[in-house]
């Protein structure tokens, strides 16, 4: 028995259909780019789920903390059980980056993101709950501009006011409910889904293969049939490496198309630049290729990243805890106020930060003690002085003190 008599006779040969292939049907695509996806799925998609993280995880990274203005205009962070809350942890079982983060999360996919506030007998805010998008129902009430808030997530089953919930709304027409990317980039994600399974199956039935197979005249119908079954589950998946050997009176000549030739990466490409302008990011920020702009360091990226695409949530979020998180007395003094701390977005490199710093002392801007702080190091005793370098100055008891001339007077 020859070679092809063994593949033609092989027990795992079908019958191949005469019918001609649908692309659809070969490549399993089903494209609901027009529907709104859900969110398990969306994050399927890399570049989306990095981009979403970038933005909530940096976020989530910055403090946010109560301050007050004092009479002499200087801004001090208050010493109360809020600032740990909201940075440390929010209710004793859930940490304050992942509360934040899922925040961000749910408003950025689904338009609103919630957290409980709960308080006590004396109005002062204990836990703060994070509540998922399907937690947490928006009732109007009738003939009235307010909303109720009903919560079904266990242990906080009921209804509340709206000064008991946290809303940050995106994307919204009232300013209560919003609108994520899985409802306003429907399309973009749908295209991303098509292109992830029109790939997969690309490169799982080997760049959408096709060839030409030349048999004798003398081969009845059904062998041929066979015969091309089998070579077609060669080229199927995990066969990677492997080699056909076909009798020298077969002959197959391979008609597929490459990854370059169906554009795979070109593609690809596209998506991400799509999913990048979807989240207000510099595609090279998710793994795009970058063709305009030209950041030529880390603090020059850093800084477009916080003004373009983060400044927007920040704000958000900062006024919602003035809105929510202050007493009425707070609100009507004026002097009050939430605020992230953004300095680590704004470091560079050891050098450039150093010089900065030197400048900054040099000009009485910051004192020896503070630069210590910034830099993460102890205070010392002695160093809460300002020093005028450029008139050979400090600043003592409120007197600007001409260190040389001084030096002078005692020397004498």
């Amino acid at each position: 028995m020859g070679l092809f008599d063994k593949i033609i006779k092989s027990e795992s040969l079908k019958v191949a259909d005469n019918k001609p292939a649908n692309v659809s049907d070969v490549l399993d695509i089903q494209f609901n780019g027009f529907s709104k996806t859900s969110r398990d799925l969306a994050l399927k998609l890399s570049a989306l789920y990095y981009g979403i993280n970038l933005i909530s995880e940096t976020i989530s990274s910055l403090p946010l903390y109560k301050y007050r203005i004092e009479k002499d205009g200087s801004k001090i962070r208050v010493s109360e059980k809020i600032n740990y809350l909201l940075n440390r942890s929010c209710n004793g079982y859930i940490t304050s980056f992942d509360m934040k983060d899922a925040l961000i999360k749910s408003a950025i996919l689904e338009g609103n993101g919630f957290i409980l506030i709960v308080r006590n007998s004396k109005f002062e805010i204990e836990k703060l709950i994070p509540l998922k998008k399907s937690e947490c129902d928006l009732r109007k009430v009738n003939e009235t501009d307010e909303y109720i808030y009903y919560v079904t997530k266990e242990g906080y089953k009921g209804e509340y006011q709206y000064y008991e919930v946290l809303n940050l709304c995106l994307n919204s027409e009232d300013g209560i409910n919003g609108k994520g990317i899985l409802e306003l980039g429907r399309e973009t994600i749908g295209l991303g889904q098509a292109q992830q399974k029109f790939i997969g199956a690309t490169i799982s039935n080997g760049s959408y293969m096709k060839g030409l197979l030349t048999t004798p005249n003398n081969i009845p119908l059904e062998q041929r049939e066979n015969l091309s079954q089998k070579i077609k589950t060669f080229f199927g998946g995990g066969n990677s490496g492997r080699v056909l050997v076909l009798p020298e009176d077969l002959k197959y000549q391979n008609i597929s198309l490459s990854p370059a030739d169906v554009e795979l990466l070109q593609m690809q490409e596209f998506n991400v630049s799509e999913i990048a302008r979807l989240l207000k990011l510099s595609p090279h920020m998710i793994g795009g290729l970058e063709k305009s702009g030209n950041y030529g360091s880390l603090e020059q990226s850093n800084l477009q990243f916080l003004q373009y695409t983060l400044l927007p949530y920040l704000r958000r979020i900062e006024e919602l805890a003035n809105m929510q998180l202050l007493s009425e007395e707070e609100k009507e003094d004026g002097n009050t106020f939430f605020e992230f701390n953004i300095d680590n977005l704004l470091r560079t490199n050891k050098l450039d930060e150093i010089e900065y710093y030197e400048k900054a002392i040099n000009a009485g801007v910051m004192t020896l003690n503070e630069v210590r702080t910034k830099l993460n190091m102890n205070k010392e005793e002695g160093l809460d002085i300002f020093t005028l370098s450029k008139f050979n100055s400090i600043v003592r008891n409120g007197e600007v003190v001409n260190t040389i001339m001084n030096q002078t007077v005692e020397n004498n």
